[in-house]
């Protein structure tokens, strides 16, 4: 299993061996960046929360996923359910680019 991130917002879940995406997550603001980028061909400023940068799997159970975001805050997802389970909002004055579980 393989987890990448992306600029606009979301982390793919691959399952290496066929090379297919199992699971898509998103940040909160996920639809307004991509409505944005869509008819724009630009991101909006108001958009930009969604940039994920860093992404860090969970030792305990590997069901949990951390995200750094461009807004500063970290996102916690559930992986096998496929949704967030909570925000911390703007942990940082500025963008996180780096996020990690310590074991």
């Amino acid at each position: 299993v393989l987890a990448s991130s992306s600029y606009d917002g979301s982390i793919m879940i691959w399952h290496c061996p066929t090379r297919t995406i199992t699971s898509i997550l998103h940040s909160p603001d996920h639809r307004e960046l991509v409505k944005s980028w869509n008819s724009h061909n630009a991101a909006k400023e108001s958009g930009f929360g969604s940039i994920l940068y860093s992404i860090s799997w969970s030792p305990d159970n590997g069901n949990e996923m951390a995200a750094s975001s461009y807004n500063g805050s970290v996102y916690i997802f559930n992986i096998k359910k496929s949704e967030l389970i909570t925000e911390l909002k703007s942990l940082h004055k500025g963008p996180c680019y780096k996020v990690d579980y310590c074991y």
